[in-house]
């Protein structure tokens, strides 16, 4: 709404606001224009927690996902045991584990909103993997974490 100085005022900014803003006076000269730009930015937004709690057997494989938001998008990274996964071209490169580690992206919508969601692949797991796993936002705005996921891995007695 406008107020009485002529300035556009909104209140309970949204994602719906972003964009260019103009503001057209009619007076005895003619029309004239001005325009801005608005730039609505939000923190990372955990959509979707992972699992709290996964028991897997030894050789077997688990995975581990979480949806995140934000604006800009947020990127997404895994720890292991409050360690950074070291991750290139979606692949982990570890000294820990003798598994393959993998992780994959996938850009959706939920409610019109852009998420990426993230899931962390673990095949043939060793006792190695055993640990709290979080996934983490990240953007310009600032960080958020996932509630965590407690692995246990259980197997034969040596």
């Amino acid at each position: 709404h406008l107020n009485l100085t002529n300035r556009l005022y909104i209140e309970f900014v949204n994602l719906t606001h972003d964009g260019y803003w103009q503001c057209f006076v009619i007076h005895e000269f003619g029309v004239s224009m001005g325009t801005s730009r608005l730039n609505v930015v939000s923190t990372p937004q955990i959509m979707e927690n992972p699992e709290p709690h996964i028991v897997v057997h030894e050789f077997e494989k688990f995975q581990i996902g979480c949806a995140v938001g934000g604006h800009p998008m947020p990127s997404v990274t895994w720890m292991r045991n409050n360690e950074t996964l070291d991750i290139h071209n979606g692949t982990v490169n570890d000294t820990w584990s003798s598994s393959t580690i993998s992780v994959a992206w996938n850009l959706t919508e939920v409610e019109g909103e852009p998420v990426v969601y993230s899931t962390l692949f673990v095949n043939q797991t060793t006792y190695n993997e055993t640990g709290q796993y979080r996934c983490f936002a990240n953007n310009s705005v600032g960080v958020t974490a996932s509630h965590p996921t407690y692995v246990d891995i259980y197997g034969e007695p040596r």
